[in-house]
């Protein structure tokens, strides 16, 4: 805004020249002094806004600020200071590497019982350094022969299993390492791995001594074979790395040194499924003496080959007649080959018998293995009938792998060689039905008031699996005023048995799952008359309810009492319900929140919890429920943002809200007499009826004197009678005090006083114990 007025006095400098040249692209123009005095060139100091600044002193130092004058709010630095404090905000360049191997090569050649390596790196430095450098060359996990450096023997030394290699002169410089590293067994099927520099560019060229082999290099960005000297060569380009791993494998028997030697083993898992047996079969074969490209096995019949997998399984293939399963492998293996076999058979019915007989492997010298059954179903499956198996502990005579891949396991066997057969005899039962949705608990508030209106608000504490919505059975002539679940609100709908229908979610699980539905229902009734019975029906959802609890708010000039014997009274006395009462609740639950030396102060304040919770379960769920319950009461939480069943629900399967129409949360008053009942599994699918008889509250407060003057007349009408008892009586115990005269000895007064003693001790023990 300051720059405002320098502008238009350039523009208004301007003016004459634009008007004397028409241009046809409407350019502006401004004379070089008009606009240096815009963008202030020519001064030696640079005015900043405070917030501008500030912005620069925090991305800069703020402990070594630039000299500075403020001026009009303004900030005025020299251009000297402006310029060093934008430099400062440019941050310094890394050093740049002292010493760097941007290419190495590697030729190695495998032996008989190692493999011989020659390395060659191309070493950079840059400059010339102050002092001698000692660089960090090679990992050092090899038998070094020698290390040459520009062709002299380099100045070398090892710490902690690297290489370190002094240098002193700048330039080019060559470092030839010759180094071995053991090999087990070098012959096929044979895995080398070894340590490398850390280069850029990595050149990796390795022979074996064997023709004819597939030489794989995990991690190759390029690989290249061809024929050596009596063996085969590979080439490979790799990726900045320090590690590389070389495998290789014959692509074809060797047929001079004749037939591989296999030895089966072969772990079955048979599942037992709804509908299906299905088998796993982990084949693990150990070639020795010579390689094989392909395994052929027999399948069990009336089952399905579904996949063979396996790291070294190149592809798999079901043969007929005879019917056989041939793998086949990526190369010709040696050693030790693992691969996976899954076989299904769907069952015929409800009761069918299945054999299964297990994986054969073909020209085997010797197959063994283990076999466990798992039920993964609800079907009954009693002991299947074997042959050529030994029955053993599932869990602990088998191996660990088959018990890891099993979820549970019923029988278990060891298979010693030869034909198998298992044989399973399956009968599936009808499921029965249990509920997938449930209330917890449910907590009712009826308010009455004189004038026969009823506001119940009804929460319960749900969980479902399934279920998509709640049916809710209402009064007659009842109607709905809001209804949230967990916290959102839903717009309900009505079913076809004229059920309110309102939709649910799906809970989390465990008892962290429940989520609350809150109602609130609207009933007109008839004038309270002064005497009578007033029938109060509570809507109840047409599912399992475990707890409820219904409070019912009464006028306070009104004396209402529970005569039946439906429901479990709480009401040892009944509790107005005000705005101190709400006051208290807050109290309450700023006891329950506070810190443990806080609520040490609160020892000897003691709440009156009969008319807050149900009178069942353990004392700390008791405790939970009169929070609950008076938290409910202290404060009325604010509707949330999301809906269920608007334009946030749809993907829940709830019909949609048009805008503009979403539900309300409707605050119920309760001012009044608080009468509180209880009921374990109250009956679901209608509404619940509580019968309450009431009188004014001035009846109660004139019944003293109603029951004294009835007395009073009691005795003048019947006051000969009375009368005539009394002297009766009066005469017989003058006469049995005459007949009976206690004359005690001195023992006896000895005894008398000694039990007044006791009696009194007693007595001042109790009243002590009672005030500690």
């Amino acid at each position: 805004m300051k720059r405002l007025p320098a502008l238009l006095g350039a523009w208004l400098l301007a003016a004459p020249l634009l008007a004397a040249e028409k241009s046809d692209h409407a350019r502006l123009r401004l004379p070089w002094d008009a606009l240096k005095n815009v963008l202030r060139i020519d001064q030696d100091r640079v005015r900043l806004s405070a917030e501008e600044f500030d912005a620069l002193i925090k991305r800069t130092s703020r402990k070594n600020p630039p000299a500075h004058v403020v001026a009009d709010g303004d900030v005025l630095l020299s251009r000297a200071e402006f310029t060093r404090l934008i430099q400062s905000l440019v941050p310094p360049a890394e050093p740049a590497a002292t010493v760097f191997a941007p290419k190495a090569v590697y030729r190695g050649r495998l032996l008989k019982n190692s493999a011989a390596v020659e390395a060659t790196l191309h070493v950079e430095m840059p400059e010339k350094p102050a002092a001698p450098i000692v660089w960090d060359a090679f990992p050092a996990q090899a038998a070094f022969q020698s290390i040459v450096l520009d062709g002299k023997p380099a100045l070398a030394a090892v710490r902690n299993g690297r290489l370190y290699i002094t240098l002193t002169d700048a330039g080019a410089h060559r470092l030839d390492l010759r180094f071995s590293v053991p090999v087990p067994d070098a012959t096929a099927g044979q895995t080398l791995g070894l340590p490398l520099a850390n280069t850029p560019i990595t050149e990796w060229i390795f022979e074996v001594p064997e023709p004819n082999l597939d030489i794989a290099v995990p991690g190759a960005l390029h690989r290249e074979l061809s024929a050596a000297p009596g063996g085969t060569r590979v080439r490979a380009l790799l990726p900045p790395t320090s590690w590389v791993t070389m495998a290789w494998n014959p692509l074809a028997p060797d047929r001079a040194k004749g037939p591989a030697q296999v030895y089966a083993v072969v772990d079955h898992l048979v599942s037992v499924e709804e509908d299906a047996v299905r088998a796993t079969a982990h084949v693990a074969l150990d070639v020795l003496q010579n390689t094989i490209n392909e395994a052929l096995l027999v399948p069990p019949a009336g089952f399905a080959v579904l996949d063979v997998r396996g790291e070294a399984v190149k592809d798999w293939q079901e043969r007929a007649d005879p019917a056989r399963l041939a793998v086949s492998l990526k190369s010709a293996r040696k050693g030790r080959v693992d691969f996976f076999v899954t076989l299904e058979r769907v069952l015929p019915g409800e009761k069918s018998t299945t054999t299964y007989a297990g994986l054969t492997v073909l020209g085997a010298q010797r197959q063994r293995g283990h076999l466990g059954v798992e039920l993964k179903s609800d079907v009954e499956l009693p002991a299947p009938v074997i042959g050529g198996l030994e029955p053993k502990d599932p869990f602990r005579e088998l191996p660990a792998d088959l018990v890891a891949r099993a979820d549970r396991l019923v029988y278990g066997y060891r298979h010693l060689g030869g034909p198998l057969s298992l044989s399973l005899t399956l009968s599936r039962h009808e499921t029965v039905a249990l509920p997938l949705t449930f209330v917890d608990r449910m907590v009712g508030t009826t308010v009455i008031r004189p004038d026969g209106k009823r506001v119940h608000r009804v929460t319960l504490w749900a969980q479902s699996s399934a279920r998509q919505f709640l049916g809710l059975a209402l009064p007659p002539r009842a109607s709905l005023w809001s209804v949230f679940v967990d916290g959102a609100p839903v717009k309900p709908v009505v079913g076809t048995d004229k059920k309110t229908m309102i939709p649910l979610i799906r809970s989390a699980g465990g008892r962290a799952g429940l989520f609350p539905v809150e109602l609130v229902v609207y009933e007109e009734k008839p004038r309270l008359f002064p005497f009578g019975r007033e029938g109060l029906a509570l809507p109840m959802p047409d599912i399992l309810v475990n707890r409820l609890q219904w409070n019912v708010v009464v006028p306070p000039d009104r004396n209402f009492r529970y005569l039946g014997h439906d429901f479990e009274d709480l009401n040892r006395r009944p509790t107005e319900t005000t705005a101190a009462s709400r006051e208290g609740a807050a109290v309450f639950k700023a006891k329950k929140n506070a810190a443990p030396s806080t609520q040490r102060l609160f020892v000897g304040d003691k709440d009156d919890r009969a008319n807050r919770g149900f009178d069942i379960g353990s004392a700390e769920e008791k405790q939970e429920r009169e929070v609950d319950a008076l938290s409910a009461v202290a404060e009325e939480p604010p509707p949330p943002a999301p809906v269920l069943g608007g334009e946030h629900g749809q993907s829940a399967g709830f019909s949609g809200l048009p805008a503009g129409t979403l539900p309300v949360r409707v605050n119920v008053p309760e001012t009044g007499v608080r009468l509180s009942f209880s009921k374990t599994l109250p009956p679901a699918g209608g509404p619940l009826a509580l019968s309450l008889w009431h009188w004014p509250t001035w009846v109660d407060e004139l019944a003293p004197f109603l029951l004294a003057f009835g007395v009073a007349l009691l005795a003048v009408r019947f006051r000969g009678p009375l009368r005539a008892r009394g002297k009766s009586l009066l005469e017989r115990a003058v006469a049995a005090r005459k007949a009976v005269r206690l004359r005690p000895t001195p023992f006896q007064w000895v005894f008398l006083a000694l039990t007044a003693a006791l009696a009194a001790a007693v007595v001042a023990a109790v009243k002590a114990r009672k005030t500690h």
